[in-house]
Parts: structure tokens; C-alpha cells; sequence
């Protein structure tokens, strides 16, 4: 990403970064969304099957939903874009 990023600012083709930047960003955006959807739905199942004992459940589901799902990942996501967008402009 940040290679593709930096190219492209090395050519002065701002508006092809521009556009990497915007699909950089919604395209790992949408895949966050669907992969924490998904981890949500399966959640209660994976922690049948590794016997998670009914007391630690409300714990569990709060670790993952408020550490390891949306705002987190996509903050991840978000600051690896920007990094690299900083990075480009510095050199």
C-alpha cells in the first residue's frame, strides 16, 4: 500500500492517489465490517465448542465486542492508511 502510495506521489499523480487512497480505505473499511459481522454471528457457537464455562460468557463477549471488533479494527485500518499517506508526504 504505502509502496503504491508513494509512487504515485513521486509522479505527482495526486488524483490517482487520491483515488487509491478512497479505495484503500473503503475497501478494508467493508471488509472490517463484514469479517466483525461474521465473527459476531459466530461467536456464541466457537464458545460452545471450546466449552467456555457459562460464568466467563458475559466477559468474553464483552472483550470481543469492545476490543476486537468495529472501532478497533477499523482504527487499525484507518491508522495504517494514514501512516502511510504521512509517510509518502515526508519524503
Amino acid at each position: 500500500m504505502s509502496i503504491i502510495f508513494a509512487e504515485l506521489y513521486g509522479q505527482k499523480n495526486y488524483e490517482k492517489l487520491r483515488k487509491e487512497s478512497f479505495l484503500s480505505l473503503s475497501a478494508g473499511g467493508s471488509f472490517t465490517i463484514v469479517l466483525s459481522i461474521v465473527s459476531l454471528l459466530v461467536l456464541y457457537p466457537v464458545m460452545g465448542l471450546i466449552h467456555t464455562p457459562p460464568e466467563a460468557e458475559p466477559y468474553v463477549v464483552a472483550y470481543i465486542i469492545h476490543n476486537k471488533t468495529l472501532l478497533s479494527v477499523n482504527g487499525q485500518v484507518l491508522t495504517a492508511n494514514c501512516v502511510c499517506i504521512f509517510r509518502v508526504q515526508q519524503l
